[in-house]
């Protein structure tokens, strides 16, 4: 008699432990959706949004200050001197920014003197090589 009212206790402890989880399903049935059908849709980010980095090279002074700043080596600058008049001044001969590696923490634009780097809404960096994630600028 005693294993008897104990499997009729665990059948009834089942059938609860079974409709409280449908009430459950049940219940998020009718809430909003939150799923994103991702290529098609897009998530609408915030304004400050920052991820990937880019460089408008007419800017730069190639003072190598976002090259030593960088913690995960990014950026690679190659410098040319060239004469204005009496004065020599440096400009950037080819800007190396290697995506693959970034990690997007914004400090090479954070301490760039000129506003040459800056940080952009792009996050999309899917490819099949890692020679793609790398952005030649000159």
């Amino acid at each position: 008699m005693k294993k008897l009212s104990r499997a009729i206790y665990q059948m009834l402890l089942t059938l609860w432990s079974v409709l409280k989880s449908l009430t459950i399903t049940f219940l998020y049935f009718w809430r909003k959706k939150v799923t994103v059908q991702y290529p098609e849709e897009r998530l609408e980010h915030p304004p400050r949004f920052r991820t990937l980095v880019d460089v408008d090279v007419s800017k730069c002074i190639a003072c190598g200050i976002c090259q030593r700043v960088c913690p995960s080596d990014v950026i690679k600058i190659e410098v040319w001197k060239v004469k204005e008049g009496d004065k020599e001044t440096s400009k950037p001969r080819s800007f190396i920014l290697d995506l693959g590696r970034c990690m997007g923490c914004g400090l090479c634009a954070e301490h760039c003197p000129t506003a040459a780097i800056r940080m952009t809404q792009e996050y999309e960096l899917a490819d099949y090589s890692r020679e793609a994630l790398i952005r030649r600028r000159s």
